[in-house]
């Protein structure tokens, strides 16, 4: 009785010394769950550390940016590229590298936003920063789109969109829906360019993206307006006037009025067209965008010609004068073209002859700047393509021979590992009636049950990350799953090599 008593106990501690230590090998991922909660309830004053202060400078400049204060976001998006930098951060980089070249691209400076998107997909693609990718082929479709290469343009925004998708990146797969209804309200495509504006607007509207939402709203209204649909076109440029005036996004506002009083003007609404050419013009004189100044300055002038000639001569020649200043050939060329009709109108021939003789002579030259504008546009688009490809090419090279060597180190380690368990199994079971005491036999096939343990969550990790999305309660509890069979395993194997040692001991008379 004594010796049964003796037993139990000894198995019972045996037992719990088991659990005990399989506890401290899980403690691991309870730590991992208790720093993410301890990480939520640091204050903001303990998040000093750089990589804190350029996420912080990085936000600053998307806010800036959202309200069109391009000066003060490149300024912000500096600080966190200085800092990203500091910190050897290629994430962060090549994010606000992104951001930088869009800044470049509302500027106009296409040749540098492409050099800075190029740069950005060189870390994304090394880092596999599929989310950064996405936006710089977004981005370059863009460009494309600008240099009216739209089937390039197009390969672009399917390519950002198909990443967006699958990585189920919203508010970029919003944008590049966005962007494809574009070139098909280009291509005169009307119903897929509301198929596709319509979804960019349902996923903003989902996500609470009012900027998003206001540019979809204004692309649609436009391209209800060439479907001849005035009613839809008004309801859309009224609700981009609404949000853009919530959020403060000044110019979209500017640029959605002025859309808003075109439609009105066609409809004969002349009153209410100016009214609205009126808060527009106001609006971009007092954030100092010369281009929507110019078209505003234009559409009043345009607006007053039957009515009140004279008004109208005076904001087309304020329309002139900036347009000259600022070198916009093409919206220079329009004034001509108004001011022309507006003087023959008022009979004043000579003045209307000058006027179309300015106009014909620009046309022609702009005609003959833009054929070879439009040559280069395309050689550069196509260079630029191919040595994107070709870089793509490099990357998925590179990454494929990265891939092969850590298979190849992996499957010799597991081979090895397999191995040693295998011959440490087999030296167990054929040496264990051999061990001088039940102690050290208990001591052997604990080891070799943790060694076990440990491999199958090496073995397994991967999956199941995958299965748990990496959460640490849920990969907890299969990390117990699997320490309960690990445990049931050692509990009869246990036995096996216990009982084997008994009827050893009882044979040779041992004690």
């Amino acid at each position: 009785m004594k010796y049964l008593f003796f037993s139990v106990n000894c198995y019972s501690v045996r037992v719990i010394s088991v659990l005990f230590t399989y506890f401290f090998l899980l403690c691991p991922v309870l730590f991992a769950a208790g720093d993410s909660l301890s990480d939520s309830a640091r204050t903001d004053q303990e998040r000093t550390d750089p990589r804190m202060e350029a996420e912080i400078a990085f936000n600053t400049g998307r806010q800036y940016e959202d309200v069109s204060d391009y000066e003060k976001a490149g300024k912000y998006y500096n600080i966190a590229f200085k800092l990203y930098s500091e910190e050897n951060n290629e994430r962060g980089i090549s994010k606000t590298l992104i951001r930088l070249g869009v800044l470049n691209d509302y500027w106009g400076n296409y040749s540098r936003a492409l050099e800075l998107y190029q740069k950005a997909l060189l870390l994304a693609q090394k880092n596999k920063d599929y989310e950064t990718i996405a936006a710089g082929y977004s981005n370059i479709g863009t460009i494309f789109d600008y240099w009216a290469n739209y089937s390039l343009a197009m390969e672009y925004y399917q390519k950002a969109l198909k990443l967006s998708e699958k990585y189920e990146y919203e508010r970029l797969t919003a944008i590049n829906y966005g962007n494809i209804g574009l070139i098909y309200e280009y291509w005169g495509n009307f119903d897929l360019a509301l198929e596709y504006g319509i979804k960019a607007l349902t996923i903003n509207e989902r996500l609470g993206r009012k900027n998003g939402m206001a540019i979809n709203l204004g692309n649609l209204g436009k391209v209800y307006q060439k479907q001849g649909d005035y009613r839809r076109s008004l309801e859309s440029f009224n609700k981009a006037v609404i949000i853009a005036e919530e959020i403060g996004n000044r110019e979209n506002l500017a640029s959605t009025l002025g859309s808003l009083g075109t439609v009105y003007e066609v409809m004969g609404e002349n009153s209410i067209a100016l009214d609205n050419y009126r808060r527009a013009l106001k609006i971009s004189e007092e954030i100092n965008t010369p281009e929507w100044t110019i078209d505003n300055l234009r559409n009043i002038g345009r607006a007053y010609i039957k009515t009140e000639p004279v008004k109208a001569i005076n904001f087309l020649n304020r329309a002139l004068q900036l347009s000259e200043k600022v070198g916009r050939k093409l919206k220079t060329q329009e004034i001509y073209e108004l001011l022309s009709e507006v003087h023959a109108l008022q009979k004043n021939y000579k003045k209307a002859f000058e006027y179309h003789l300015r106009f014909s002579k620009l046309r022609e030259s702009l005609f003959a700047q833009n054929n070879a504008k439009r040559i280069s546009d395309l050689e550069a688009s196509w260079a630029f393509s191919k040595k994107i490809e070709m870089q793509e090419r490099e990357a998925r090279e590179e990454a494929k021979r990265q891939e092969a060597i850590v298979n190849r180190r992996n499957s010799i380690q597991y081979t090895g590992i397999i191995l040693f368990i295998g011959i440490l199994f087999v030296t167990l079971s054929l040496t264990s009636k051999y061990i001088v005491s039940e102690t050290i036999l208990n001591y052997f096939v604990l080891v070799f049950f943790l060694i076990l343990f440990e491999f199958v969550l090496l073995l397994f990790d991967p999956v199941f990350d995958g299965f748990t999305s990496g959460i640490p309660v849920y990969k907890l509890s299969l990390n117990i799953l699997v320490a309960g069979g690990i445990s049931v395993l050692n509990y009869y194997f246990e036995k096996i090599l216990i009982s084997r040692y008994r009827t050893t001991i009882a044979r040779t008379g041992g004690v």
